[in-house]
């Protein structure tokens, strides 16, 4: 009796892994997503505060010598919920940086990448192509982690204090409060203005400190 295999689309993979102690300051996590043959699938993303580098090794490859492609690309902190249809081939590895950490690898104000993306490229990366063809030259997590690291230690600033908007521990303390502390509170226990915390929270987060709060409320 003669037959063939049942090939049924399945669903994407996700998982997560820790960083490098000397860039866990800014670096929540790595993250991939993959599948050979995935069925259409609505992968809903809700905002966390953070914001993320994307290399989509899954899409196609850009032209040579092109410019501002997004295979390789950051997402600013996000407002509200969006889904992203996925299906088929699916190879992407992610940098998800904690809030206020991606200021110093990104070099503009989070505000300007608040629901947004934009090629690394255009965000000053160099050797964004050659980054690319490392991460594809093998498909073993450790290898392309190795990688992604090597790029974001040529990029870490001097000091390992993470970026607080204004001040280290405004961040830290709407976090730990899970977003129940008051913004007037905030500000007491910083010594920072209303003025000036918002104008830190949109330069290093890329949203309000009251948004932010709501966030991870």
């Amino acid at each position: 009796m003669s037959g063939t295999l049942d090939a049924r689309p399945v669903a994407p993979r996700y998982r997560e892994y820790r960083p490098h102690p000397a860039l866990a300051p800014w670096v929540r996590c790595y993250w991939t997503i993959a599948a050979e043959d995935a069925a259409p699938t609505p992968n809903r993303i809700c905002p966390d505060g953070c914001a993320d580098i994307i290399v989509d090794l899954g899409a196609p490859a850009p032209p040579v010598g092109r410019t501002g492609g997004l295979r390789a690309y950051a997402v600013g902190t996000m407002r509200s919920p969006v889904v992203v249809p996925m299906s088929g081939r699916i190879d992407m590895i992610g940098i998800r940086f904690r809030p206020g950490g991606a200021r110093a690898f990104l070099g503009v104000p989070l505000v300007q990448l608040t629901d947004r993306t934009a090629p690394l490229e255009a965000l000053g990366w160099r050797g964004v192509a050659i980054l690319e063809e490392q991460l594809a030259e093998s498909a073993e997590p450790a290898v392309r982690l190795s990688r992604l690291e090597e790029a974001l230690s040529c990029r870490r600033p001097r000091t390992r204090a993470r970026a607080g908007a204004g001040t280290p521990g405004a961040i830290d303390l709407l976090e730990r409060t899970h977003g129940a502390l008051s913004i007037r509170d905030v500000t007491r226990a910083t010594g920072l203005s209303g003025r000036a915390l918002e104008r830190a929270f949109r330069d290093a987060v890329g949203v309000s400190p009251k948004r932010f709060a709501r966030i991870v409320r």
